[in-house]
């Protein structure tokens, strides 16, 4: 089993968040081509990623209660088993209702790994250490994205959207043994009680009447709001409006993953130099809005060409990198005895977000990038006011 202050625990415990990122940008590329596949308009293949979202939400709220009850590594093995299925029997779907019912399920099982990687860090680390250990998670998550729109352009090009879903299970698969061989169970003492219903009555009433917990629950799931807008609408804007192949598409889409993980070294860096997670938090907030009204600008007025579009979400995207590791550890601080159940509610908020700031944008869609930049910048002007209104005050 690995070290869990080692190094290569930290790549498990991104590489398992990973897995859940794959399915939604690896799948963007090959959005079009769906749509065509299927017979289906863009709303409804865009429906793919929402139902995603949706599943991904709601199994949180049971993975991490299970997770306080019954252990971190049987509910990631389990999840991770659900993903691989899922993912396979994606690549078979024959109809689009089919195929968005299956992506719910892949959503099921994917967000095992956010909720438990999030929870085992809090098993062991907290403070700073918490913070460098979210950080250095994004880091090695953020290889997803990275790679996922490229490779997902490629495969939608050259072997058909069928191949996007069978890497994402055959990847699954991979990570389903190296979890099997490499993750101990990091939590000392289980709570019996998790389930009970009166146990999570009472651990959802601490979770949501703390300001803190609430507060920077609600920043992050604001910043993954506008972020799963562009995610969602990007295809169409960029592949239909702008004419860029799915190729094309994943090597621009990717560059802002860059920005990911820049923010993400940075983050860590600043952090053991002394500077505070709420320091680097307000830092985020400030470059996130600025990135979101010049996306709005350029989107609205279809001046700039596709680094109209780019630049600003790689910007966005630096500034989510400093505020979303240390939204997570200021959420989780006051809770380690519920780490799991804070997790999963944490998870459920930021992904429910995400499921409608896809459905928004994907129903205001008219053709332009408006509705998204329109997004984006709500997505930013929410956090903000999450912070300087909810976060920053003190529990009672």
């Amino acid at each position: 089993m690995l070290d869990p202050h080692g190094r290569w625990f930290r790549v498990l415990l991104g590489s398992q968040s990973m897995v859940s990122s794959l399915a939604v940008d690896m799948s963007l590329p090959a959005l079009p081509a769906m749509a065509v596949a299927f017979s289906a308009p863009a709303a409804g293949v865009q429906l793919t990623i929402s139902s995603y979202l949706i599943g991904y939400a709601l199994g949180q709220l049971f993975y991490g209660p299970l997770s306080d009850r019954y252990g971190r590594r049987p509910m990631l093995l389990f999840g991770l088993v659900v993903y691989t299925i899922a993912g396979f029997l994606c690549a078979t779907a024959p109809s689009i209702e089919i195929m968005v019912a299956l992506r719910l399920l892949q959503g099921l099982g994917g967000c095992v790994g956010v909720v438990v990687t999030r929870a085992a860090a809090r098993d062991y680390f907290s403070g700073s250490d918490l913070g460098q250990t979210m950080s250095s998670i994004t880091a090695v998550q953020a290889f997803g994205p990275l790679l996922a729109p490229v490779l997902g352009g490629v495969l939608a090009d050259h072997l058909g959207w069928h191949s996007i879903f069978i890497v994402q299970g055959a990847f699954a698969a991979l990570i389903l043994a190296l979890t099997w061989s490499g993750f101990a169970e990091s939590l000392a003492q289980r709570d019996i009680h998790a389930i009970r219903p009166s146990r999570l009555l009472a651990n959802y009433i601490t979770f949501f009447c703390n300001p803190r917990c609430i507060g920077f629950a609600l920043v992050s799931a604001c910043v993954f709001g506008g972020l799963f807008a562009v995610l969602s609408a990007s295809p169409f804007v960029l592949i239909d409006l702008y004419g860029l192949s799915s190729q094309t598409y994943g090597f621009f889409f990717g560059s802002s993953v860059l920005g990911y993980m820049v923010g993400a070294f940075f983050n860590r860096r600043f952090l053991r130099q002394g500077v505070t997670g709420d320091q680097l938090m307000r830092w985020g907030l400030g470059v996130l809005a600025v990135a979101a009204f010049a996306m709005l600008y350029f989107a609205g007025t279809m001046t700039g060409g596709t680094l109209g579009i780019m630049g600003p979400y790689v910007v966005y995207c630096i500034a989510i990198s400093l505020v979303q590791s240390n939204s997570i550890a200021a959420a989780m601080e006051p809770i380690p005895h519920m780490a799991g159940t804070g997790s999963s509610l944490m998870g459920a908020i930021q992904m429910s977000s995400a499921a409608v700031g896809g459905i928004a944008v994907n129903y205001f869609f008219n053709g332009t990038g408006l509705p998204m930049g329109i997004a984006i910048v709500i997505g930013a002007l929410g956090a903000l006011a999450a912070y300087w209104l909810v976060a920053r005050r003190l529990p009672v």
